[in-house]
């Protein structure tokens, strides 16, 4: 039977998550917009923040429950400390906000640890009859996990009205210094400081945004990101094509907007690298294509004078669902694919750990009764959902983290089996966690 770690563990992670804790939210930080502090998401990427609010707690949680042995103590414990961090933010800390949002998803996170560290342990240790009922609880919540994930990546149309930018001034990023020459937007041409209604954002028959801008150079290296050119409103971002060195950076809106997580961002590498030192303004004119549509997202390269033509695909699939949730901006390529298979590895995780416990002989029967349906409807969801919604199927990689995912769990279970007719019902040991 599997039990809690002991004293000396649960200390040193308590410690530890402490640690890095103060190390990620009692530093200095550059100043930005203010917000009230009664705002809970807060911000463009306030949903993104949340979430990692959240899960940076849940270690903290974890280390109390098994140290203190006492949910209440523990969940206590975690709302001071949250409480302490949020008036050092407010009064002492220069560029760091206080807000009701971080309070409550540090709570949150902390609870959910405590939470964690006993049911962790119940699950670790499930009957096989337990373990029917939890493959059946965690194929639902794997399947609306699939669906939530294909929705969020969806490319949608914004909101309200859209500003044209043309390679504005930004602080604390440089101006982009080539020569921007014409932009069109689904086929229609767009010009600076045009106010574009959401219908002329999005194209509602084919699902999908397309951009071209006409671009002449020299165009030198970028330390910092330039913006070539932007559709926005204060409160969401039509588009963004972006120079970063020697790049094109480009995101469109993504239904993960709505819960103001971070767009996925495709990088075309070394797009400006030839027009760097050209110096005939006939030669050194090309043409950016960016598209963003439910089965992938591009961008495109070619100069008009005749050159080969660079360009990179992105595969939207329910894969990427990590990428909404970065704490950076982050570029992304097909070469990323083994982030995605880990994501769908922990997908299928639970409901295979379960479904394969569940399927375990006990000695004193006569035979194995496997029951893969909870499995097979997560297995099924990952292909339909993706197809029905128009997003990309998975790729090999990503069907490769599926299988490592169940394999994974095959192993932890093996590793945890129960030997000799053990459950839950047993006494429970000297220091084993209480309520």
């Amino acid at each position: 039977m599997v039990r809690q770690p002991g004293r000396r563990v649960a200390l040193a992670l308590t410690a530890a998550a402490l640690a890095f804790i103060a190390f990620m939210t009692l530093g200095k930080a550059e100043s930005g917009l203010s917000f009230p502090g009664t705002c809970v998401f807060c911000g463009r990427l306030g949903g993104v923040d949340f979430v990692l609010n959240t899960v940076l707690f849940v270690p903290f949680g974890l280390g109390l429950m098994w140290l203190t042995g006492r949910w209440r103590r523990s969940a206590v414990i975690g709302a001071v400390t949250t409480l302490v961090i949020e008036a050092l933010q407010w009064r002492l800390i220069p560029g760091r906000d206080a807000s009701l949002g971080d309070l409550l998803a540090n709570s949150m996170g902390t609870v959910i640890g405590v939470w964690l560290a006993v049911a962790g342990i119940r699950w670790l240790n499930a009957t096989r009859m337990d373990a029917r009922r939890l493959s059946a609880v965690a194929s639902l919540l794997s399947v609306a996990a699939v669906y939530v994930s294909a929705w969020l990546l969806l490319p949608t149309q914004t909101r309200g009205q859209q500003w044209v930018q043309w390679t504005p001034r930004r602080q604390g990023l440089e101006l982009f210094q080539g020569r921007l020459h014409a932009v069109s937007l689904n086929g229609i041409e767009i010009r600076p400081i045009e106010v574009l209604d959401p219908t002329r954002t999005f194209d509602t028959v084919t699902r999908a945004l397309l951009v071209r801008a006409n671009v002449s150079g020299p165009v030198p290296w970028a330390r910092r990101q330039a913006i070539i050119v932007r559709i926005a409103n204060d409160q969401e971002e039509g588009f963004s094509l972006t120079q970063w060195r020697k790049s094109v950076v480009f995101r469109a809106h993504l239904a993960a907007a709505e819960l103001k997580l971070r767009p996925l961002l495709v990088r075309l590498d070394s797009a400006f690298s030839s027009s760097a030192t050209a110096t005939n303004g006939e030669n050194n004119q090309f043409t950016i294509e960016a598209v963003s549509s439910p089965r992938d997202m591009m961008v495109k390269g070619e100069s008009q004078a005749g050159g080969a033509a660079t360009m990179i695909a992105l595969r939207r699939t329910v894969g990427l669902t990590w990428a909404l949730v970065l704490p950076w901006d982050i570029a992304l390529s097909p070469s990323w694919w083994p982030a995605s298979a880990g994501w769908l590895a922990a997908l299928v995780f639970p409901v295979s750990f379960f479904n394969i416990r569940a399927a375990r002989r006990q000695p004193d029967e006569p035979g194995r009764v496997v029951t893969w349906w909870p499995t097979a409807i997560v297995m099924g969801a990952l292909v339909v959902i993706p197809g029905v919604m128009g997003l990309s199927t998975l790729g090999p990689g990503e069907w490769a983290g599926v299988v490592f995912g169940i394999f994974g769990a095959l192993l932890i279970e093996r590793w945890t089996a129960v030997r000799a007719h053990s459950n839950l019902n047993v006494e429970a040991p000297v220091g084993a966690i209480r309520a």
